[in-house]
């Protein structure tokens, strides 16, 4: 880049102490639009690079403020950037609940939240559906689940928060376990035997809705086999 051309950059951008720079160039779209050693550059990105620093191939700058023409770099963030063949790929594993929860169902990892291959990067894939819908997570900021289940991406039940948020969260919603009893496990896999829900169950024993789908799954720490279902009285 030439110092030329961020001269003649400059010139185009009104730079008021506060609110949006508003670039007054040509426009591509929606855009801001230059041309940089032949080739076209969105403005915004322009801003990015001379202020910010360079952006990653598998990240876009997108705009915090909602106007396409600004260019103030504190109204500038990275957002994910993803093909549409990825979209296609992530929405194939995404599987509306009767509960409301959109239940992510690729590879999960620890704590059971789903992550997703976007650019060939693994990403959690609530925090994915939290940028793709609602825009970029702020620095320092963790994606919560407002319904409690790791594996959801409704970007309804998403909401941003610090991470001692997060664990105030959890302990109001009791994700801090008590450890279960063995005869308590036992009745705990009685009741998934007889159909009673993951949420009933976990409410009535002050355990967390997980430790009961991982006992239905046989993946609890203390092993104690499924019991068959009991009879209902006549």
């Amino acid at each position: 880049m030439s110092r030329n051309t961020a001269e003649d950059f400059w010139r185009w951008v009104d730079r008021p102490s506060e609110g949006c720079w508003i670039f007054r160039g040509p426009i591509s779209g929606k855009w801001g639009a230059m041309n940089v050693n032949g080739k076209t550059v969105m403005a915004h990105r322009f801003s990015y690079q001379t202020l910010v620093g360079p952006i990653p191939y598998d990240r876009r700058v997108v705009q915090t403020c909602g106007n396409t023409l600004c260019c103030r770099p504190e109204h500038l963030r990275l957002a994910v950037r993803c093909t549409r063949n990825g979209l296609s790929e992530f929405w194939k594993r995404v599987h509306p609940s009767e509960t409301g929860c959109w239940l992510y169902d690729g590879s999960p990892v620890g704590g059971g939240y789903g992550c997703c291959m976007i650019n060939r990067i693994p990403m959690l894939a609530h925090r994915f559906m939290y940028e793709l819908v609602h825009g970029p997570i702020p620095d320092g900021l963790d994606v919560c689940h407002a319904c409690d289940v790791p594996k959801c991406v409704s970007p309804w039940h998403l909401f941003l928060g610090t991470h001692t948020d997060n664990m105030l969260d959890s302990a109001m919603k009791g994700r801090k376990n008590k450890k279960l009893s063995i005869p308590q496990a036992r009745e705990v896999k009685q009741l998934i035997a007889n159909g009673h829900s993951d949420d009933v169950i976990a409410q009535q024993f002050g355990i967390h809705r997980r430790t009961v789908n991982d006992m239905r799954r046989g993946e609890y720490r203390t092993y104690i086999p499924m019991p068959p279902p009991q009879p209902v009285p006549a």
